[in-house]
């Protein structure tokens, strides 16, 4: 069946006041979410304080999405092929095209998120690496589809999550970007966020961070990490509870937030705590209302992962 495009465009304005109005008919047999039906008409509308989009040319009767993955959809009425509202190419072909994550790929040309890139990509060597990377081994490009130009693509590779390297510079990207030039090496501590080494410098966040010792530097967690000065918590500075001699490289995490030299136990959440008096050797907890009790069965510490105010997070029973 076919629509005028006044029709058209009178129907799909009855739809936006439809949506605003929170009067939805039922959901049409083809049509599914992020879609939706309006008579013959199919528009796209991800989430309800959207306004829809109208898909063109595109009817209910023979709608069918075809991928969805993240904010992606590839979908088809009749000849014609969409990545969500966005009509493709004459001539697409879902069965030679590729998609990963929000990326659709076919014969050179490439969309991010449905948006067309102005560059090529090899859809058979294209490959997600470690977020927010993806490459051919040519071009190097993060998942809203933004090249990075200095990138060789033949020699980058991924740190961890948000760092990674290639033969000339190592490269943090996150919601500030950074690109540094090294000589000798770089490097990583995932899981961390954030931490990283170059040249023997330890970097947070792709800057420099000069007081923190890249020799005892160990990484525990996603936000937790040590050095002979102390606890890291994210790139915050070290809180000093770790005595002098303590070889950090030997402190092992026992449970969530309870890490062991086989000495000293503490307590690492928002704060770090040294709980003094606990025997490593003898060391049990288990789960409270508001975190965890700590024992070795002499004495006892009651510790949260939260804070009010500048309230201690553990404290000695």
């Amino acid at each position: 069946m076919s629509t005028s495009p006044f029709a058209r465009a009178l129907t799909l304005g009855a739809f936006t006041l439809l949506t605003a109005q929170h009067a939805f008919a039922a959901e049409d047999d083809n049509v599914k979410p992020p879609y939706k039906a309006a008579g013959d008409i199919v528009v796209y509308q991800p989430s309800s304080n959207v306004d829809p989009e109208l898909v063109p040319y595109a009817e209910s009767g023979d709608f069918k999405i075809l991928y969805r993955e993240g904010s992606t959809a590839v979908a088809r009425s009749g000849n014609n092929y969409y990545c969500n509202a966005v009509k493709l190419p004459a001539g697409f072909d879902p069965a030679s095209a590729r998609m990963v994550d929000d990326f659709v790929l076919f014969e050179g040309k490439a969309w991010a998120d449905c948006k067309p890139l102005d560059y090529s990509l090899d859809a058979g060597k294209f490959a997600a690496l470690d977020f927010p990377f993806y490459s051919d081994g040519k071009v190097v490009l993060t998942v809203t589809g933004e090249r990075i130009k200095d990138a060789d693509g033949a020699s980058f590779e991924t740190l961890a999550r948000n760092q990674a390297k290639d033969k000339n510079h190592y490269y943090f990207m996150a919601s500030e970007d950074v690109i540094l030039p090294y000589k000798r090496s770089a490097s990583a501590y995932a899981p961390c966020y954030g931490w990283g080494n170059v040249d023997g410098t330890m970097h947070y966040e792709g800057k420099p961070r000069p007081d923190v010792d890249s020799e005892s530097f160990t990484c525990f967690s996603f936000s937790t990490a040590a050095d002979k000065h102390g606890f890291y918590a994210g790139g915050k500075p070290p809180q000093a509870v770790i005595p002098a001699g303590v070889n950090v490289r030997a402190i092992k995490p026992l449970a969530e937030n309870i890490l062991s030299d086989g000495k000293h136990v503490w307590f690492v959440g928002i704060e770090a705590t040294l709980l003094t008096g606990i025997n490593a050797g003898k060391v049990s907890w288990k789960e409270t209302m508001d975190g965890k009790k700590i024992t070795d069965g002499v004495n006892s510490w009651e510790c949260t992962s939260s804070q009010t105010n500048d309230e201690p997070t553990c404290n000695k029973l």
